[in-house]
């Protein structure tokens, strides 16, 4: 089965977007007083 480029990159980015925002909701529950 061949994957379409474009759609395995737009999987990738959205992997990678959710892997920053729950990143980002660590560092800042980190930083919550």
């Amino acid at each position: 089965m061949k994957v379409h480029p474009s759609i395995s990159l737009g999987l990738y980015i959205k992997i990678l977007k959710n892997q920053i925002h729950s990143i980002n909701l660590k560092i800042y529950a980190i930083l919550q007083p």
